[in-house]
């Protein structure tokens, strides 16, 4: 299931019409769009033999085999700016990834898989100061690319700063979603799964 359920994951873009997901990281918190998807994409695939559960008990994703869990998922969604600039800050949301694994393991059975999922969206490049109120986060995207150069320094920033506040979990996959292209700009979500 582990295999299957983490393949999805990396995967899930081409569920996205071109470009849909770039539009939805700028103008939202990427976490609630890429739920669905995945779980919609994880109904057609499994409904025959579980249940797909979006806030199943309060927990963003849910297998279920008879009502039973047998896979729960939590996400945390942050800017790739979060983790460059404030890399010691950024426990706010590896702190919150641990708050929802022991949140989920309250609901575990013995043998139900556990992850925490952290995401990051990551534009690849600078916003005009007209786009601000329709693009999230344009200030603090555009202080980022100033103060480290590039948007491409932003995400080596940003990665490291994750991996080393991560080092001691137990990180099955991490790597990159590419979002496409909105408001003049390509946008990536960088993502790791932590398995409890």
């Amino acid at each position: 299931m582990q295999d299957f359920v983490l393949k999805s994951l990396e995967s899930i873009t081409s569920s996205f019409q071109e470009n849909e997901l770039a539009y939805l990281a700028s103008t939202t918190k990427i976490e609630l769009p890429l739920r669905d998807r995945w779980a919609y994409f994880l109904h057609k695939k499994l409904h025959k033999n579980f249940q797909i559960s979006r806030e199943w008990k309060r927990t963003d994703l849910a297998i279920l085999d008879s009502g039973k869990p047998v896979l729960l998922v939590e996400l945390k969604a942050m800017y790739s700016f979060d983790a460059a600039l404030k890399p010691n800050d950024i426990g706010g949301f590896t702190d919150a990834m641990l708050s929802d694994e022991n949140k989920a393991r309250k609901l575990a059975l013995p043998n139900t898989d556990i992850y925490t999922v952290l995401l990051a969206t990551h534009p690849n490049g600078k916003y005009p100061k007209e786009l601000d109120g329709i693009v999230k986060y344009v200030s603090g995207i555009n202080k980022a690319v100033k103060e480290l150069g590039s948007s491409n320094n932003v995400k080596t920033e940003a990665i490291a700063a994750v991996n080393n506040k991560l080092k001691s979990r137990n990180i099955v996959l991490s790597g990159t979603l590419p979002g496409g292209f909105a408001f003049g700009t390509s946008i990536d979500i960088l993502f790791w799964v932590v398995k409890a």
